[in-house]
């Protein structure tokens, strides 16, 4: 799993808006979550699924606070345990299967005596917290399960909190580029057959795992045959491109 995490300190301008899609486009995460977006539950809906993040909880801005935001991709199970404008607790069902963890967006406090009251909440939960700003906290339980995680605290941008990256799957697998489905496939009937072949190598008891694997050998399946049969065709499109522009 991949969570991309980021205070944009608004997603109201242009160059904002352009970061986020960057962001998104090379970390391909599966989860988003973003503190102080500054715009209304409309447009961020709107922005996010332009993203292709289907989910999401969102407190919207009131006055000059803006609280917490929670997005994932339809292939996540994920569900809210609590909503407020400074935190955000969900359970993730999907990864791994049948061993529910627990995801906390915490967005802190300002003003002093508000702060200690938070923190002091947050202990109930857990009793060891550690603050600071643009960091992953987990526990001895949850590296665990995912032993191989890596976190990435990537380059401020447009804001000044540094994006975060974390990746379960290791640093082997980091930042890959999204998979995207073209449609110069269908125009292809072995297409057709690739996902077929890939749908019956992908058998499960379970029809969530089942549907997971199902996605994930179509998409490996798609993108070998893509190398094969095309090449690739994006670098294709940019020279021809460039080559129609030079005459």
């Amino acid at each position: 799993m991949i969570i991309l995490a980021w205070n944009c300190k608004g997603l109201g301008q242009p160059f904002a808006i352009r970061e986020l899609k960057a962001l998104v486009r090379d970390s391909s995460p599966d989860i988003l979550i973003m503190m102080e977006a500054k715009i209304s539950n409309v447009v961020m809906k709107a922005r996010l699924q332009r993203l292709r993040f289907d989910k999401s909880v969102y407190v919207p801005p009131v006055s000059l606070s803006s609280g917490p935001c929670v997005a994932w991709r339809n292939e996540v199970d994920l569900e809210t345990v609590s909503v407020s404008k400074n935190l955000i607790s969900c359970l993730i069902f999907s990864d791994p299967f049948f061993t529910p963890w627990m995801l906390s967006a915490v967005y802190g406090l300002v003003r002093s005596a508000e702060k200690i009251i938070f923190w002091n909440e947050l202990h109930k939960v857990d009793s060891v917290i550690r603050a600071k700003l643009n960091r992953c906290i987990a526990n001895v339980e949850w590296w665990g399960l995912f032993p191989i995680t890596d976190v990435k605290i990537l380059p401020q941008m447009s804001s000044d909190h540094s994006p975060i990256v974390l990746n379960s799957y290791g640093c082997s697998n980091f930042l890959k580029r999204p998979f995207r489905f073209e449609a110069i496939w269908t125009s292809n009937k072995r297409s057709h057959w690739v996902v077929d072949h890939s749908q019956a190598n992908a058998y499960h008891s379970h029809p969530s795992t089942r549907l997971s694997k199902h996605l994930f050998q179509t998409r490996r399946g798609l993108s070998v045959w893509n190398r094969e049969q095309f090449g690739k065709i994006q670098t294709i499109i940019k020279e021809t491109r460039k080559a129609i522009a030079a005459c």
